[in-house]
């Protein structure tokens, strides 16, 4: 499957955009990695770096046991807490929204 790396750079940049809305929230709560990820079973190292040197925002790669080959998109969050967790929803649905298949990624520190 061919990964068009413009449109998931662009869309990301948006979702990068949208998430800065919460940038001064309250950020009380459970410490988490929280984060919007893309699935991306066939996708490259390549290609994901070349996804994050285009929109500037870091991603990697994780083979998920339950997701599979998933694209972590942690760049343009902030905060540890309540806050990172509505900057990623906030991303994830951006991301859908651009017409790709993301969800967010739940896990307390």
């Amino acid at each position: 499957m061919p990964y068009d790396s413009l449109k998931i750079a662009g869309a990301i940049q948006k979702a990068v955009e949208a998430a800065q809305v919460h940038v001064n929230d309250d950020d009380g709560g459970t410490c988490n990695f929280d984060a919007a990820y893309l699935r991306v079973p066939r996708m490259t190292e390549q290609q994901a770096k070349e996804i994050e040197r285009l929109s500037g925002t870091n991603v990697y790669i994780m083979q998920s046991e339950w997701f599979g080959r998933i694209l972590m998109i942690t760049g343009g969050l902030s905060g540890q807490g309540m806050r990172r967790t509505r900057m990623a929803e906030t991303m994830t649905k951006s991301l859908q929204e651009s017409g790709l298949e993301a969800n967010t990624w739940f896990q307390m520190d």
